[in-house]
């Protein structure tokens, strides 16, 4: 499996040990593959193999029976140290690395790997927009041919439409087209205008890999009288945007790799503008009645950050059918040999459910006890997967019970595997959409016909399936509670904690809220606001869902105890937007403590600068009046008065001089 995840066909770049997506590494540097092969080369059954973010740590004792042979952590961090720029210290000094989904977990399958995904996702792409699985006339545009982006193309051809992959490397777009993913190469923007025309008018199906940037394409498609696209998707690797991930239309493929080294903060802002370039042009097409969507790789999130104007609404979802699942499964199965998918060691990928996995795995072991195939097999599964990854933007999007960013249950996943059976577990940070932002885990089991091989794949795939079934049925997820259901009537031994519904009425009567009073009102009388001023309140509740996203939670939580209200925003941003929770924070008077019963004193923490130096301070109310206090855990100068009052008043000169700026807070607010 290693040496199937660095085989030139199959790696992205395999003399820097770089799998897929453009840094997703099976090992940091070369000493540890050859360290790791020494050890694999010398272990026995009654050895374990820990592998440190690439490191071999070494082989320690462990029992025969059900424990893993190897068990993989790669990029597991402290929370408060998980940045970018964190990372690129710690893998320069080789104390940890990138895997990605599937490259340090050593089961990656090159692009078969995500063939069917893809396959899928684009049928229900035209599902939704057209209502129908006929995509013959249909033309596909999207970006990438690489590890996984180069599936797309083979995903259209076995869809029967027209499918226009732009890539910038040409030599990765040549790998694409000699393997057989891809049936066309163009290099002349006019040629391949004139191509998807011709393809389109006479309803061919085919698959074309264009040398050149997207941008280009969108922007000339954008420019065309009529329009010559239907459905349309990007799968650059914007998890690293500034690193290779994404190159700017502005430069060519030579000249961007020079830019990104020699000059990083141009190239940042060259990416930028190229990408509101991009956004610009297809909401021109998405007016004029094309379907775009985000693949998954963090690409509208990464225009946000680049200035660009995106947004959505929750009423465009796709229902989950089960009997359509099993349609597109049946397709898949009786298509997918034809296709010639397979790249380096024969493999196959299929999505299923959890019955179907294990009688799947079942009928592999039994092919292999009966000698019908020649030699055991390794079954894995793809990191994004039901159970393996929380990611807030991706995988767990959909899960709205407040846990989107708990990785709790990948965690769980990793651990469950790896005393059921799986022959070696891993878990990673960041894979596929970027360090910081998932947590993902994978596993394989090695089938060698045995009966105990059977017995791990009964108990391991169960829980592979049914653990991220429950999390999201006790999010309220309608098909995963009908599932939990099935399962738990077919299995006694299975106790999943379910949710019970709430009339809309008692849901909003159990709202945490002041009783008698909602939290805008609460909000208006502690901070001075006056009742009759809701633009104010109103502001900041537009100003939070705009900002925030959907599956945060409200911007303030007003709660009463007694005569006391404590504010507590609710998103871990900048104290500038919790100071517009607070909002007239300076109206009130000041008092001494000694006014203040300490037991009544409730407040929201906020932090400034002063001197150089970041204090947390806070602003409690008493009941009376708002008193802006140092927490005591500041360092240094402030442990005097005179600094104590000096970073308190530089605090709140600092929070009304950018409110004010920000048109959040009126001079006739600053009154008293």
């Amino acid at each position: 499996m290693i040496m199937n995840n660095l085989d030139r066909r199959v790696a992205q770049f395999p003399d820097e040990l770089v799998t897929y997506g453009g840094n997703g590494q099976a090992f940091s540097n070369w000493a540890q593959f050859l360290l790791i092969m020494h050890y694999l080369s010398i272990m026995t059954d009654e050895q374990v193999l820990i592998m440190y973010s690439g490191h071999p740590l070494g082989l320690f004792p462990t029992r025969v029976d059900r424990s893993p042979l190897v068990v993989i952590t790669n990029g597991l961090m402290v929370p408060n140290y998980s940045s970018s720029d964190e990372y690129d210290r710690l893998f320069a000094l080789g104390c940890t690395m990138y895997g990605q989904m599937t490259a340090g977990s050593y089961c990656y399958i090159g692009p078969q790997g995500i063939i069917h995904g893809t396959f899928i996702t684009i049928t229900n792409a035209a599902r939704k927009k057209f209502g129908t699985n006929d995509l013959r006339g249909k033309v596909f545009v999207s970006s990438g041919l690489g590890g996984m982006s180069g599936a797309q193309p083979k995903a259209c051809q076995l869809l029967g439409c027209v499918g226009v992959i732009a890539e910038v490397s040409e030599e990765a777009a040549k790998k694409r087209y000699d393997q057989g993913w891809c049936q066309e190469l163009i290099y002349d923007l006019n040629q391949l205008i004139a191509r998807i025309r011709e393809c389109r008018e006479k309803k061919l199906a085919t698959s074309i890999g264009f040398v050149g940037n997207v941008v280009d394409v969108w922007e000339r498609l954008a420019n065309e009288k009529e329009t010559l696209v239907d459905i349309g998707s990007d799968q650059t690797s914007c998890h690293i945007p500034y690193q290779g991930g994404y190159y700017p239309v502005q430069l060519s493929y030579d000249e961007a790799r020079k830019c990104m080294k020699n000059d990083p903060t141009k190239f940042k802002e060259l990416v930028h503008e190229s990408i509101k370039r991009q956004i610009a042009a297809i909401d021109k097409l998405y007016e004029r009645g094309m379907y775009f969507f985000d693949y998954g790789n963090v690409f509208l999130l990464t225009a946000k950050h680049a200035g660009a104007p995106v947004g959505g609404d929750d009423g465009d979802r796709t229902p989950n059918n089960v009997l359509e699942q099993y349609n597109n499964n049946l397709k898949w199965i009786q298509e997918a040999e034809n296709a010639k998918l397979v790249v380096g060691s024969q493999a196959r990928i299929l999505d299923s459910d959890q019955m179907g996995r294990i009688n799947i795995g079942l009928a592999f072991n039994q092919a292999v006890r009966t000698g019908r195939l020649k030699g055991p097999i390794i079954l894995s599964r793809d990191h994004h997967d039901v159970s393996g990854t929380d990611s807030p933007f991706r995988e767990t999007a959909n899960i709205e019970d407040g846990s989107a960013f708990c990785a709790d249950m990948s965690v769980q996943n990793a651990i469950g595997d790896s005393f059921r059976g799986a022959t070696w577990v891993a878990l990673h940070n960041g894979g596929g959409i970027g360090w910081g932002e998932v947590m993902n885990g994978g596993f394989g089991m090695f089938l060698d016909g045995s009966i105990n091989a059977d017995d791990n794949i009964r108990d391991m795939l169960y829980w592979d399936v049914i653990n991220g079934v429950s999390r999201r049925s006790w999010s309220d997820n309608r098909n995963a509670r009908q599932t939990v259901e099935r399962a738990m009537a077919n299995e006694s031994k299975l106790k999943v904690t379910m949710p019970n519904e709430l009339a809309e009425e008692l849901r909003l009567e159990l709202t945490i809220k002041p009783p008698a009073l909602n939290w805008r009102s609460i909000l208006a009388a502690v901070t001075g606001i006056e009742e009759s001023d809701r633009a104010s309140v109103d502001k900041i509740e537009q100003m939070n869902r705009k900002d925030m996203g959907q599956h945060r939670q409200i911007s303030c939580l007003a709660l009463r105890r007694g005569e006391n209200v404590d504010l507590k925003p609710c998103f871990a941003e900048d104290w500038i937007r919790c100071g517009i929770a607070v909002g007239k924070v300076i109206y009130g008077m000041y008092g001494s403590w000694s006014d203040i019963d300490e037991k009544q004193v409730f407040g929201t923490t906020c932090k400034s600068q002063f001197k150089g130096n970041i204090y947390r301070w806070q602003l409690v109310w008493s009941g009376k009046f708002w008193c802006p206090s140092l927490s005591s855990g500041v360092m240094g100068e402030s442990r005097n008065w005179k600094s104590r009052a000096g970073a308190i008043e530089h605090a709140i000169q600092d929070y009304v001089t950018k409110m004010t700026s920000a048109g959040l807070l009126t001079p006739s607010q600053l009154q008293g």
